[in-house]
């Protein structure tokens, strides 16, 4: 665990590192403990960030210009968000600036880039230094309706005379309300999580998890906004073969479409509107957003379920503000090739209705991305699963079509005669509305509608109530 001894000597080594970069050399008097927290803490860290220890110091104590970190993507983020920003767009307008001599705006730039870059690395170092050696307790709910009532001990009805909750058993896997103590409860993690010792019991696997704090904390961004996610935030390693490349790099355009009201939407209208669904229209409309429709695009949805599209060439569309556009500037990779990993980084970060896929978050993104050739077979593979499916969609539907049009010429004409289900029928009744607790052994079995599926039920002793 941090303490305020290891915590001290990150910030001061912070303090030393900007001037001369050597721990060694302002160290040696502090006990061994307090070297070994600090040395350890920096450690694990340029590990995090997957920066070289020497390059790192190099960075921190200024040995190169400030354009001069090409070969690290990690500190080149920093240039071109410091090229980027309202400071440096503000100076390089003003006359003062542009009467200067070249090596009198670099040194400006290097001095002030320095100060920008610096500044945010010594906030994550300190966010990490806190962080480091704790662990946390994760809680997750399942997703489905069933396991959530498991899970809650209470589910939610509405069904007439039966609105609102409906108690299941109290307190579900949470807590037990007769037994505040209870070791086989997620309430008995929570305690054990802080330190109480208690032997606990109950098969609960699937509904924690430990996980690092600091795995729960994104520090690859410029950025660092200090949100903590339940789901491990991946550092990825660059396999052989591939490029990283981070979606806010000069190799993409990433834009976000604008409103549209009721009113805008036509039904004649000239160009398809994409929302939330990049898969479907979300109207027509007479006007324009984007006027260059000379590349492919990729489009996602911000804040609906998380889904990725690729819209060709000269294919004019209206994005909403709740459609966000990809465009590829190089020919180093295929826009479909790009729309299939996004689709997998936006699954790996979870995107959906709560947690919005916002531009800033796509930005913060980095794809692997191989070769030209390798991308080609890639999308070629994927075409022709994805052309498979929707053949197989088809013979379906065909099918029921068919089974729909044999029916109707079986019984849709006057060979058999039409009758009322209450003529035939000899009892038509609606049912309680709770289902029955089972007790002991039972003649006849309570079916539910959520266990009628589609086609025959099977009939128990000739009996079946629903």
């Amino acid at each position: 665990m941090i303490t305020v001894k290891n915590f001290a000597a990150v910030l001061k080594y912070m303090q030393f590192i900007e001037r001369d970069g050597f721990y060694e050399k302002y160290f040696p008097n502090y006990d061994d403990s307090l070297k070994v927290d600090c040395k350890d803490i920096l450690t694990a860290y340029l590990e995090k960030i997957q920066v070289d220890r020497q390059i790192y110091g190099e960075f921190v104590t200024r040995q190169r210009n400030f354009n001069a970190w090409d070969d690290v993507p990690y500190i080149d983020a920093y240039t071109k968000a410091f090229l980027s920003s309202a400071e440096y767009s503000t100076k390089v307008k003003q006359k003062g600036y542009q009467a200067k001599s070249e090596e009198e705006k670099l040194e400006w730039c290097n001095v002030s880039f320095y100060e920008f870059a610096i500044a945010k690395e010594a906030e994550k170092l300190l966010y990490y230094s806190l962080a480091y050696g704790q662990t946390a307790l994760i809680v997750t709910a399942p997703n489905d309706n069933k396991g959530q009532e498991k899970f809650l001990g209470y589910g939610w009805s509405n069904r007439k005379g039966q609105e609102g909750i409906q108690i299941k058993k109290q307190g579900g896997l949470l807590y037990n309300p007769q037994d505040r103590q209870a070791t086989d409860t997620l309430a008995a993690l929570v305690r054990a999580s802080f330190g109480v010792e208690e032997e606990l019991t109950g098969d609960l696997g699937e509904y924690y998890h430990y996980m690092p704090v600091t795995d729960m904390l994104d520090f690859s961004g410029v950025n660092f906004n200090k949100a903590i996610k339940t789901n491990k935030v991946r550092h990825q390693v660059v396999k052989e073969g591939m490029t990283a490349y981070k979606l806010d790099g000069r190799e993409f355009s990433v834009s976000i479409g604008n409103r549209v009201v009721a009113a805008e939407i036509e039904e004649d209208g000239e160009y398809p509107v994409y929302s939330a669904n990049v898969f479907e229209e979300f109207g027509r409309i007479n006007k324009q957003n984007l006027t260059d429709f000379s590349k492919p695009s990729v489009i996602w949805g911000i804040d609906g379920d998380w889904m990725v599209n690729y819209l060709p060439e000269n294919y004019p569309f209206y994005p909403t503000d709740h459609c966000g556009v990809i465009r590829v500037n190089t020919d180093k990779i295929l826009p479909k090739y790009l729309a299939l990993a996004l689709q997998v980084e936006g699954e790996y970060e979870r995107f959906s209705r709560s947690n919005r896929a916002s531009t800033a978050r796509i930005k913060n993104l980095t794809v692997q991305i191989p070769s030209v050739d390798v991308q080609r077979k890639v999308v070629k593979e994927i075409e022709a699963v994805d052309s498979q499916v929707t053949k197989l969609e088809q013979e379906i539907r065909q099918y029921d079509e068919d089974i729909k049009a044999r029916f109707i010429e079986m019984f849709g004409n006057d060979k058999f005669p039409i009758v009322h289900i209450e003529d035939v029928c000899s009892n038509i009744v609606d049912c309680p509305h709770t289902t029955p607790k089972y007790q002991g052994e039972l003649l006849y079995p309570a079916i539910r509608t959520t266990e009628i599926k589609a086609g025959f039920n099977r009939l128990v002793n000739n009996e079946i109530c629903c």
